[in-house]
């Protein structure tokens, strides 16, 4: 589990996008195929039946769209009635869970962009996320380059989210 999480994370961190996205559902589409394929590799899965239990996302078949709402009860985490689903959600069965929230972080204007809610949205989702499942992954890639600020505490962050087996990646696009 821990070879495949930390190929996952520097997967997403190094990965290059297609230009020409410009929705959320297009760039999970495109990351989920790349996480299908390292999922694949290091677990030599051969069966796509037995990818497809591994590794769900949304769907866009009704087959997959029925494997997906078959994985909420693996999935789901449920604080104050609310049910709280991943983007995509890996299950290695006994070595674990992996849940991934991916966010894409629309430009505004040419210095302003959706970051900051999706950036906060986000770890809500992953701190929720990981009240269940071994290991959680934000993912957010910006549309716009990041802004470099003093004083930023994004490392603190990242350790302090760490501690709840929370990994946040945000980078831009390109």
């Amino acid at each position: 589990m821990k070879k495949l999480l930390d190929e996952l994370i520097n997967e997403l961190k190094l990965m290059q996008f297609p230009s020409g996205f410009s929705r959320e559902a297009e760039l999970e589409n495109y990351i989920l195929q790349n996480i299908k394929d390292l999922v694949k590799e290091k677990f030599n899965i051969k069966d796509e039946a037995e990818l497809n239990k591994t590794v769900y996302a949304h769907g866009k078949t009704k087959a997959e769209k029925r494997l997906w709402s078959a994985s909420k009860i693996f999935q789901n985490v449920i604080v104050f009635g609310c049910s709280n689903t991943g983007d995509i959600f890996i299950d290695l069965k006994e070595k674990g869970t992996i849940y991934i929230e991916i966010k894409y972080s629309k430009k505004r204007g040419e210095k302003s962009s959706s970051l900051p809610g999706d950036l906060q949205r986000s770890i809500g989702q992953g701190l929720i996320a990981s009240l269940r499942h071994s290991h959680v992954i934000c993912f957010i890639v910006c549309q716009n380059e990041r802004q470099k600020r003093a004083n930023d505490l994004s490392e603190e962050l990242q350790e302090k989210l760490l501690k709840n087996n929370i990994t946040i990646i945000v980078r831009s696009q390109n």
